[in-house]
């Protein structure tokens, strides 16, 4: 008889990036002082917690502040800024021509950056799934994603955790 060719094994392999000058700087700045600079915008953290939260954020791609309508500022990702671990992602996503991959982050910010930054760049049609995401774009983005033409699902690893029955059965690619 035919032998299966379906295969239980993961693959696990890590792909280690160097970070580009300008996040270094920022990770060695916080790391060191418990601040960074943004261009000239000084981001301080007073707790251990908050210090461990930038440099994780660091180290995914160039942080900026953005002052939103009620004049308070948040800390996010600078707009196609520097990122290492996109590059690297990008990268990968050449080599994996017509598959299907879901790709993990912590943060829902970088999986917004990062979809749109996939779509507009014409690397595929990618989409963010986060905490923010409602249930009927889950069902709409579950669907294009299983048998429709979404190539690549962004999503934090809080917000997929549930409901999402079947993935395993539409994608074997997870980054």
């Amino acid at each position: 008889g035919l032998e299966s060719t379906i295969t239980t094994e993961v693959v696990h392999e890590d792909i280690h990036v160097t970070l580009h000058p300008v996040q270094k700087k920022a990770y060695q700045q916080m790391e060191q002082d418990a601040l960074m600079w943004l261009d000239e915008n000084p981001l301080e953290a007073q707790l251990p917690i908050t210090q461990r939260i930038r440099l994780r954020q660091a180290t995914l791609g160039e942080l900026d502040i953005e002052t939103g309508p009620d004049g308070e500022d948040t800390v996010t990702f600078k707009r196609k800024g520097k990122s290492a671990k996109y590059d690297a992602l990008k990268s990968l996503l050449g080599d994996l021509i017509g598959e299907k991959v879901l790709v993990l982050t912590d943060s829902a910010k970088f999986a917004m950056e990062v979809a749109d930054r996939l779509a507009e760049e014409k690397v595929g049609w990618a989409l963010p799934w986060t905490g923010a995401s409602s249930k009927q774009e889950r069902d709409y983005m579950l669907r294009e994603f299983s048998d429709g033409e979404l190539r690549y699902l962004v999503a934090t690893q809080a917000s997929i955790g549930e409901g999402v029955d079947g993935l395993q059965n539409r994608c074997h690619i997870m980054v």
